[in-house]
Order: structure tokens, then sequence, then C-alpha cells
């Protein structure tokens, strides 16, 4: 082989030896927003873990979180952490690793999240968690079903408790590749 490859990590060019022994490398983008720390996953295991249930369709499109601006601001004001077409049902939701985090930064994320359904009218909210303290998730999800009672669009609100991602033993592999 005479040819020159080029290594989209590092940008610089190498030869392909003839007889190598192929092996590959998890990008550290991907590893390094799985675990904030060896004993703490990152929120975004939990949006990919939830991608990877709501996969299981017939049809599936989905599109990486999603920074909102407010107008002539150059920050973002929230994001949507699910942002998927699932069997032609549109979904949005909020994935957090601990449920109690839905109701940080007084409930933050929930008020977003019904602000921008009540401007793009999904079918579908779905709230995620790995970890369910004290029922919080049904509590986000009631909180939820509040703002849509005297609305006359009601998405479904879906609420989804994953298995932890140690039993899995995620970091282990990831950190070992």
């Amino acid at each position: 082989m005479n040819e020159k490859i080029k290594c989209k990590g590092c940008t610089k060019d190498f030869d392909f030896p003839i007889e190598s022994e192929q092996s590959y490398k998890l990008n550290d983008l991907f590893k390094n927003n799985m675990f904030q720390s060896i004993t703490q996953p990152n929120g975004n295991l939990t949006v990919i873990r939830t991608l990877a249930h709501l996969w299981n369709s017939t049809s599936f499109m989905f599109h990486p979180q999603v920074n909102i601006f407010e107008s002539k601001s150059r920050k973002p004001s929230t994001d949507i952490d699910i942002f998927c077409i699932s069997d032609g049902h549109l979904i949005i939701g909020e994935a957090k690793h601990n449920s109690k985090a839905f109701f940080n930064d007084s409930n933050k994320s929930l008020d977003s999240l019904v602000k921008i359904a009540k401007t793009i009218l999904p079918d579908k909210i779905i709230l995620s968690c790995s970890i369910d303290e004290h029922d919080r998730l049904n509590r986000a999800k009631k909180y939820l079903e509040h703002y849509f009672n005297n609305c006359e669009f009601k998405p479904e609100i879906d609420p989804l408790i994953l298995p932890n991602p140690n039993d899995l033993d995620l970091f282990n592999y990831f950190h070992n590749v």
C-alpha cells in the first residue's frame, strides 16, 4: 500500500503498514463525555442511554443537544437534551443522572422544557434518569402535567428510569480502551 492516511485526531499523515494489526481506540471526546470523574457519570451518559432506549422503533432520527438562544443573546439560555423523531412522533426531553437535578435552580430545566414544548408542540416529553431519589421523577412528571392541565395541547409525558450505568461497568470498559 502506497497511500498516506490522514489521522482525524491529530491531522498528521502516516503510512498504513502492509501487515498491520488493526485496532481502534474510542474517541476521547466521546469517552470524556461519559464520566465527570471515576465515580461520577456525566449527564451526557444519560442522554446517550435514553436515545439508545428510544432507538428501538421502526424509524428513528435524532439531533444532538440543541442549544436555545434568546433573541440577540450570544449565550444559550437553555438546551434540549432529547430531540428526536421516533415512529413519526416528535419527542423532546430532559435527561439527568439523578432525578433530584430536575429541581435544581428553581426548576429551571423543567420550566424551560414547558416553554419549549408550548412553542414546538411535541407529541411526547420524556424525562429520564438513572437514579430516582424519593420518587422525584414522578414529581417532575406531575410538575409538567400541571402546566399543560388547562392547555388544549397536552403532550404525553413519559418518565423513564434507566438501569444504573454502574451495572453495565461502562466506566471500566471505556477507561481501559
